[in-house]
């Protein structure tokens, strides 16, 4: 990543991520419409900080690399029983600048590389046509069509065999 850094969250993004979370234009897809609880926002954060510490993933902020402003976020978590699921948000000035398929790239190669998982998944509402493009800039496979709380919802794949394919270059290390 050239423009990105990430960095695993900590209790100073709190407010940052409060806000950003709070926009409508956030939650609209990542949380269902639902109204942005802080208490929720910083119990994330503690589960983010423990999970880093135990299983090597968590949330983590994405910043433009030059200044190291906060632009958004980006994770990994449980999902079903299926293994890991990619999220991502950006604050709407981030968005169509190639920032989450960048952010997106770099943790799905650490996800497949170093932290050793034979797959990772996503799911996106049917109407968000953005973070639909990002998924498959990764190359990542539609699979099923399941029922979410606003409507059908693609789940989309991506082997650890593909995922150098279109991501060339990325560093194993985790991403930074």
């Amino acid at each position: 990543m050239n423009r990105l850094t990430l960095d695993p969250v900590s209790r100073s993004d709190e407010d940052f991520l409060i806000t950003h979370w709070s926009d409508p234009s956030i939650r609209r897809f990542l949380f269902d419409a639902t109204p942005a609880l802080p208490g929720e926002i910083v119990q994330t954060i503690t589960e983010s900080i423990r999970d880093f510490a135990t299983v090597g993933y968590g949330l983590w902020l994405i910043r433009l690399a030059p200044d190291r402003q906060p632009i958004g976020a980006i994770g990994l978590r449980p999902l079903d029983d299926l293994g890991l699921e990619i999220f991502y948000s950006l604050t709407p000035a981030s968005w169509g600048h190639g920032y989450a398929t960048e952010a997106a790239g770099g943790v799905i190669e650490y996800a497949l590389g170093p932290l050793g998982l034979t797959e990772v998944f996503a799911e996106v509402d049917v109407g968000n046509t953005a973070s639909a493009a990002v998924i498959e800039r990764l190359a990542m496979e539609a699979f099923a069509t399941v029922q979410g709380c606003l409507g059908p919802m693609t789940r989309y794949r991506k082997p650890a065999t593909t995922a150098t394919k279109t991501t060339k270059g990325a560093s194993n290390e985790p991403p930074q």
